[in-house]
């Protein structure tokens, strides 16, 4: 051992038995070893004040013998990740260069040996006088192709460079300048992109506070060139105005939320989306969406959604996707279905490519990863959240201008006033504006009056009107709305609410209209219970179409009598029924239940169930069982224990998976666990049962 060096060991092994009978007998047994074996060493180190070396490497290789009817088989995955870094960081300049690579070694029976390397060199500087504009500029090369150079040789270039200056209180002001080459070597095809964006935001406060204005504008540029002497496909990258997202099973008929870190150009930060299989272990398979806001209808085939993790190809190949395109992000239409998407190892992304589509917003929905998949030893998939979504126009070279200019620009205002001494009345206004070189503007001004009282010791009230303008491609809308709301809260613990609402949009001389009325109330029976009780009724009369009506109706009680015991369950119905025709009302209803026991400090137990139909949906019930035991204080050993039970109606299926398992940190820097999982499927055609077997040793130092 030696000062600034550190590195670690893992070696993992798991045994697979699966075996699947179908409805003939005829069955099929499948056997498989893996051995996992991974070796880091790093090295750090400060040469000089401020500045600091980082190098290391990483080898690691999975060993997998199967074993079938067809005979046995040996396939190899080894990856080698050298790396170093050399950076100088001080309150006024930050600066470095750094060299990684990744090589990975597939080998497997009855095909040739395949090496894919990717190889990035990268240095940056940045500059932060006090006062001044700060300045950063970064240069990367990515070389991706493989050894043989037979299907990949890929060069990418990027530089880019930011300033971000602060002239007077409340103004900030941005510019940034990007300059890329992506070059095709297999194809000749080469696309040189040059991208320039900046932004002005203000934003203050007048008259003791009472009035605040917010200003804000963004302009780009981007200037294309393509150079083809072959084939193969130029991507031309959209850039959205939002991010949005949601978790919903009711697809085209979702709002979806914003969520920027969707757009930020950060590929490694979460934005809080989780595809893991550890999310539907815990029972929660509602689907996944992730969209984008172009603002204008543009045309765009394919989509990138990065994660946060490198996925193997049983686990990427799992995931299916559908598409969906909307013109107001409330009314989706299925655009493509169960579509398999291309994992992309060396940059963690799924890239999914679909026919052209002319729309203004486009989203993506997967299921989170199912329990039946099985990751290979040393993969951890329990979190997978999703990092990045962005946009591509694919076209080939020959559809594609050899010089193209695109510009955008968006800005918008907002003010806020309270108009009363006692700050009750606002008076609020906002106006956007988004233009773009070869499309049309699309504009909002909205304006609109609040007011909220206390009317006495125990109610008080609020209400609101708005007017939007908004015009678009499509033509001219104007909507109207209104809310109010009385609140009681007649004792310490307990409190109600009742909210009407009321919207009337008028767009090209037709009229649509929604009301809705809910109430809601909680109450605490006592420290440690409580329950809550709402429910509603939901009118939409579409400008085409029939009217409908739908009722919502949502119960629950938590209880916590001591601190080792706490207890829950909810229960929700809705209900949708439309004044034409004579289909039969259509009908949700979910119950959930959870129970937590603790009797030692040593041992947890818990169980969960929850039950949901829909009609024309299969009915699920979802169970199950789990418990920890740590016989010794401090939790150096734990032992767990844990079943699930899945039914769906539709395909009378049975879905079952018990896993025992224990975790051992036999020193502070050796940590062994091993498990056993079982898991069985059952359907009319067909049974499947696997048995799993699996060690894991980690050394560090």
């Amino acid at each position: 051992m030696a000062e600034g060096i550190n590195g670690s060991v893992e070696i993992l092994e798991s045994a697979t038995d699966s075996k699947s009978t179908d409805a003939s007998g005829l069955s099929a047994n499948t056997k498989a070893n893996t051995v996992f074996q991974r070796y880091q060493l790093n090295y750090s180190e400060t040469l000089f004040p401020y500045v600091n070396l980082r190098a290391g490497s990483s080898f690691d290789k999975t060993t997998t013998d199967s074993k079938d009817a067809a005979g046995e088989t040996r396939a190899t995955d080894t990856n080698i990740f050298p790396s170093v870094a050399l950076t100088l960081n001080n309150p006024l300049i930050s600066s470095g260069a750094g060299y990684t690579k990744r090589e990975e070694k597939v080998e497997a029976a009855g095909a040739s040996p395949v090496t894919n390397i990717l190889e990035s060199k990268n240095a940056f500087l940045g500059f932060r006088p006090v006062g001044l504009p700060t300045l950063d500029m970064q240069f990367t090369r990515m070389h991706i192709f493989d050894k043989a150079q037979q299907t990949t040789d890929t060069l990418s270039d990027a530089l880019s460079a930011s300033t971000r200056y602060t002239p007077v209180k409340n103004l900030d002001l941005g510019y940034t300048v990007t300059v890329n080459n992506n070059n095709n070597r297999l194809n000749d095809v080469e696309f040189d992109t040059v991208s320039q964006s900046g932004r002005a935001a203000y934003s203050d406060r007048f008259f003791d506070n009472r009035v605040a204005l917010t200003a804000n504008y963004s302009g780009s540029r981007l200037t294309s060139e393509t150079r083809s002497n072959g084939g193969g496909d130029v991507f031309s990258q959209i850039f959205p105005f939002s991010g949005l997202s949601d978790i919903s099973d009711t697809p085209t008929l979702d709002t979806l939320t914003p969520n920027q870190a969707l757009i930020d150009g950060n590929l490694t930060a979460s934005s809080g989306i989780n595809i893991g299989q550890g999310v539907s272990l815990g029972g929660d398979i509602r689907l996944r969406n992730v969209g984008l806001d172009f603002v204008n209808t543009v045309s765009v085939n394919t989509l990138y959604i990065y994660v946060d993790r490198q996925l193997p190809r049983s686990v990427s190949g799992a995931f299916t996707w559908d598409i969906y395109t909307s013109s107001d992000n409330q009314n989706w239409t299925v655009y493509q279905t169960s579509l398999p998407a291309t994992f992309n190892p060396f940059a963690n992304r799924f890239e999914l490519l679909f026919p052209d589509t002319t729309t203004r917003y486009i989203k993506a929905s997967t299921r989170p990863l199912s329990v039946s998949v099985l990751p290979p030893a040393g993969t951890d998939v329990s979190n997978i959240y999703i990092t990045e979504l962005q946009s591509f126009s694919r076209k080939a070279p020959a559809q594609v201008a050899t010089k193209s200019q695109s510009t955008s620009e968006f800005y918008d205002t907002g003010l806020r006033a309270l108009l009363l001494q006692d700050r009750s009345l606002v008076y609020s206004a906002y106006y956007s504006q988004a233009n773009s070189s070869g499309r049309s503007s699309n504009s909002l001004l909205s304006n609109a009056l609040s007011i909220s009282r206390r009317l006495s010791t125990i109610f008080s009230a609020m209400a609101r009107v708005e007017r939007d303008d908004n015009r678009d491609a499509a033509g001219n809308n104007t909507a109207y709305s209104g809310s109010a709301s009385l609140l009681a809260a007649p004792l310490p613990t307990l409190s109600n609410s009742l909210v009407l609402s009321t919207r009337r949009q008028e767009t090209l001389g037709q009229t649509s209209s929604s009301e809705s009325v809910f109430l809601n109330n909680t109450a605490e029976l006592y420290p440690g219970a409580n329950v809550n009780l709402s429910g509603g009724l939901n009118f939409v009369s579409p400008a085409t179409g029939a009217r409908t009506e739908n009722t919502l109706v949502n119960a629950g009680a938590s209880i916590v009598p001591n601190k080792s015991l706490s207890l829950s369950v909810n229960h929700s119905e809705t209900e949708s029924t439309q004044s034409q025709g004579a289909n039969a009302p259509n009908r949700a209803v979910s119950t959930a239940a959870n129970v937590a026991w603790s009797p030692v400090a040593t041992i947890y137990l818990a169980y969960s169930i929850s039950k949901t139909s829909a009609t024309g949906v299969q009915r699920q019930t979802v169970q199950s069982y789990s418990g920890t035991w740590a016989p010794f204080s401090g939790g150096a050993l734990t032992f767990s224990l844990g079943y699930s039970e899945t039914q769906e109606s539709a395909n009378m299926s049975l879905d079952r998976a018990l896993s025992t398992g224990m975790e051992w940190r036999v020193g502070p820097r050796i940590f062994f666990t091993a498990a056993y999982v079982v898991t069985k499927s059952n359907t009319p055609s067909q049974s499947a049962e696997a048995k799993i077997m699996s060690t894991d040793l980690r050394m560090s130092f």
